[in-house]
């Protein structure tokens, strides 16, 4: 796999630019369990789509928690918090660039939509001031929720109130005739 494209590099993101060599082994190690983890999860599927839709529903959990938590804070945001769900996004991106660039897979448009949200991903970094770091972390959010097959609220046609009724089993209600105004 790509150095510029491998999510452990990404990850490192996390880190302070003044870092020391042990915080980043740490954080490889710690990094390195989490992925594991997750590939440990993914082998109790038989296919690559199976592991992909299952990662895609982990990395989904994730992203809304800490999307979530993110904006919840706001502006006195600490960067890459919650650390664990942080952790756990790199892994899961890890593991599905890999099922997703190498695996057999019949996703038809996940390499388009997988390479924005990796765009996305890559750009987060404490060079980002808490409002934009906040705002990349929402769009990273929606990019997993769109690439999970999740679907559009306003695409929903609602019903009107006496369709409701009679699909709950309420008899509808009389209709009143009204006269036509000239």
């Amino acid at each position: 796999m790509k150095d510029a494209k491998d999510a452990v590099v990404r990850g490192r993101a996390m880190l302070t630019n003044d870092a020391s060599f042990t915080e980043v082994m740490k954080f490889e190690a710690k990094l390195w369990l989490h992925k594991q983890e997750f590939q440990k999860r993914a082998q109790s599927f038989s296919s690559d789509g199976e592991k992909i839709r299952f990662l895609l529903a982990e990395l989904n959990l994730l992203w809304t928690r800490a999307a979530s938590v993110q904006q919840a804070v706001g502006l006195e945001i600490s960067h890459f918090y919650p650390l664990d769900d942080f952790m756990g996004i790199y892994a899961l991106s890890w593991n599905l660039e890999k099922l997703i660039c190498e695996g057999s897979h019949t996703f038809l448009d996940i390499k388009e939509a997988w390479a924005e949200y990796i765009s996305n991903l890559g750009a987060l970094g404490y060079d980002l001031n808490p409002f934009d770091f906040g705002e990349r972390c929402g769009r990273c959010a929606k990019l997993v929720e769109k690439l999970n097959g999740g679907f559009i609220a306003a695409a929903v046609i609602p019903l009107e109130d006496h369709h409701r009724a009679r699909l709950g089993g309420l008899p509808p209600p009389a209709r009143k005739l009204r006269m036509k105004q000239s």
